[in-house]
């Protein structure tokens, strides 16, 4: 992501990932990589930096990254905080789910995890 390889980043993903946040779902790679493409050119500059990443076992990862960034034609930087919980099948995302509370998620990734 932070060097602008969207399609790279893509494949971590399956065909079929459903990608869920705050405020809305996302289905399908094609769909991923669109909001993504329009998220990443909605800055001059992006970083995204990996604080945490756990692997809890039964095909569940819990991570913690700050997205910063500049929008376009800003003089001001914009940050957040952020964790994902996802869901991994053949070596590659199913699902995927983002939380701005870090506790919120790291609790959802714990029962994912109990579920086996």
């Amino acid at each position: 992501m932070n060097a602008g390889d969207i399609d790279a980043a893509m494949n971590l993903y399956a065909s079929d990932v459903v990608v869920e946040g705050a405020m809305q779902t996302l289905e399908g790679r094609g769909a991923v990589r669109g909001w993504t493409q329009d998220w990443r050119d909605a800055f001059d500059d992006f970083e995204l930096t990996t604080e945490e990443v756990r692997d809890l076992g039964n095909g569940v990862t819990f991570g913690v990254s700050i997205s910063r960034g500049r929008p376009r034609g800003g003089a001001g930087w914009v940050q957040f905080r952020h964790g994902v919980v996802n869901t991994w099948v053949d070596g590659v995302v199913r699902r995927s789910t983002f939380y701005l509370d870090i506790d919120e998620a790291r609790a959802a990734a714990e029962r994912l995890t109990e579920r086996g």
